[in-house]
């Protein structure tokens, strides 16, 4: 309850000292960090974890200069993949690694999922996936932000969930005919009642986007993205064997 809030401070500026030390964060990130994770209801011993990751991914991640920003990742990536404070610096290994072998910095990684991961992750994408695709989406633009509100629109549509994006001022008529604009050859759904997710039809989409004509493809891309993101996916699709080689590191990038 609210009553113990002040007593779980106290436990938390305890924490803070050999926390800081053992990172070389600032007090004030520390005892920040810990307390935001607190304040979500997360025991002392999981804030103070958590804290670890958001301060490592503060240092790692190039621009990110708010340790609440580095929460902020972290915690949105959490909640959105249900990953335990026990696992949360496979976060940071993930952004980190990514961000080291491809065009995108570490933050532009958790920028894009601030706008994506809740999205992504209910249109049946993985964490890995997730990165993957704004990732690769990212390669053209260099533009995380927009990247992933591109990405969140993608994944909407592509499941046909009207009344979200009716909200974002677009229309989803028309889906049922990628089937038909790409000659029976990607199908969005795996039976009537199942979606596959964003990565594997946009892995489907790129296998034969290379034979489709100019007016079917800006018919697709208006379809799938909207008219304000056909760009970004139009990268995404020219260049999904970079999404498969993103897909590869953040795999295999724990430690």
């Amino acid at each position: 309850g609210s009553r113990h809030f002040p007593q779980r401070l106290v436990q938390v500026e305890n924490f803070c000292s050999a926390q800081r030390k053992s990172l070389g964060a600032t007090l004030t990130d520390t005892i920040t960090a810990t307390a935001d994770f607190a304040r979500l209801g997360y025991s002392i011993s999981e804030a103070a974890e958590l804290a670890d990751a958001a301060l490592v991914y503060k240092n790692v991640g190039d621009g990110i200069n708010d340790i609440s920003e580095a929460s902020e990742s972290v915690i949105s990536t959490m909640k959105a993949f249900g990953i335990e404070a026990a696992n949360v610096m496979t976060i940071v290994d993930r952004f980190n690694e990514v961000g080291n072998r491809f065009a995108i910095s570490s933050k532009g990684v958790g920028d894009a999922l601030v706008r994506s991961a809740s999205a992504l992750a209910a249109a049946g994408n993985s964490l890995d996936e997730s990165i993957a695709l704004v990732t690769a989406a990212n390669n053209v633009g260099q533009d995380p932000e927009k990247v992933g509100t591109t990405m969140k629109t993608v994944s909407m549509y592509l499941r046909a969930a009207k009344t979200e994006a009716e909200e974002a001022g677009e229309s989803t008529e028309g889906m049922a005919e990628i089937l038909a604009l790409t000659s029976g050859r990607v199908d969005i759904q795996l039976d009537e009642n199942t979606f596959k997710s964003t990565y594997q039809i946009l892995k489907e989409l790129s296998k034969v986007w290379g034979d489709l004509t100019d007016i079917t493809k800006a018919n697709i891309m208006e379809m799938i993205g909207g008219k304000r993101n056909s760009n970004v996916v139009a990268s995404l699709l020219n260049n999904f064997p970079d999404a498969e080689a993103v897909l590869e590191v953040a795999m295999n990038s724990a430690g």
